[in-house]
Formats: C-alpha cells, sequence, structure tokens
C-alpha cells in the first residue's frame, strides 16, 4: 500500500515539474535590477535646502568615519553609517522619467519638485562631479507626506518619508 502511494506521488511530482517546465519555457523574461544609484564608496555628503533647519555635510576619514564637517566639526558616529545605507539602497527602479510625467499631464510641481525641500549631495571616491538628488515633498491625503527624488538623470523616483527624516 505506502509503495503504491509513493509511486503515485512521484509521477503526480514529475508531471507537476514537467507542467511548470513547459509554461514557463515559453516565457520571455528580462531581469529588471536596477543600478544603484550612488558609487560603492560615498566620501561626502552634503544637505542643504529651504525644507532643512539645518544643513550639514558629513565627510568619509581614513581611518572609516564620519565626522560633520560643516557647520562645525564634530564625531558624526551611527547617525551617518545609518545614512549612508540608506543611500546605498536607493534604487532608480521605481521610478518614471520627467518625459513621462509631462506625457501624462503632470510636472514637476505636483511632485514637489519644482522648489525642492532639500538638495542631498553625494561625492564619491574618484568621482570628477558630484551626483545631486532634488528632494521633493508633496502633501497627500489623511496628512501623510509624500517624497520624491529627482535624479541627475530626469528620474522621479518615490522615497520614504523615513529616507528623507533619516536625511
Amino acid at each position: 500500500m505506502r509503495l503504491r502511494t509513493t509511486i503515485i506521488l512521484l509521477l503526480a511530482n514529475a508531471v507537476t515539474a514537467f507542467l511548470i517546465w513547459h509554461f514557463e519555457s515559453g516565457r520571455d523574461i528580462t531581469p529588471t535590477i536596477a543600478a544603484p544609484l550612488f558609487p560603492a564608496d560615498i566620501r561626502e555628503i552634503t544637505v542643504d535646502g529651504p525644507g532643512v533647519a539645518h544643513p550639514y555635510t558629513l565627510t568619509k576619514h581614513s581611518r572609516g568615519g564620519w565626522r560633520v564637517t560643516a557647520p562645525f566639526e564634530w564625531e558624526a558616529g551611527a547617525g551617518a553609517d545609518y545614512i549612508v545605507e540608506q543611500l546605498r539602497f536607493l534604487k532608480t527602479d521605481g521610478g518614471f522619467t520627467v518625459e513621462e510625467a509631462r506625457a501624462n499631464g503632470s510636472s514637476l510641481a505636483n511632485f514637489g519638485l519644482e522648489n525642492p525641500a532639500a538638495r542631498l549631495t553625494v561625492y564619491g571616491e574618484g568621482q570628477s562631479k558630484p551626483i545631486v538628488l532634488n528632494i521633493g515633498l508633496v502633501p497627500a491625503a489623511g496628512g501623510e507626506l509624500l517624497v520624491r527624488l529627482l535624479t541627475p538623470d530626469n528620474q522621479i523616483i518615490p522615497a520614504t518619508r523615513k529616507f528623507y527624516e533619516s536625511v
């Protein structure tokens, strides 16, 4: 009795595996892996703009630690590491271009990017020019705050309020 049940289950598994392979092999799936927005070796971060109460600059030292270098000199501590981690995981895969937004009848003002609340400037090791992100804030229904980022290549990508607050 057990042998018969085992053979039936093995045949059922083989048929299921064949059906999955048959239906999935005909699909053309291109992987969508977004490249990171910032370089792997971030050296300096500056946050300023009209929505930033206290603009600051973080600089990485050769010892690996972070220091606040503007508006005063101070050891940054774990808060800077948290900001760098937020930047490392920021990807462009959930966004759209400014041209796509305009084609749908939207403007930069709809995303809070006409007059951005903040500007994030990131310098990487060996880069000739920095990467600058404009951060736009849009109030939504229920008092929620939507955060949108404008990348140097005119991509608008969503971000979380937690990202904005950490930066």
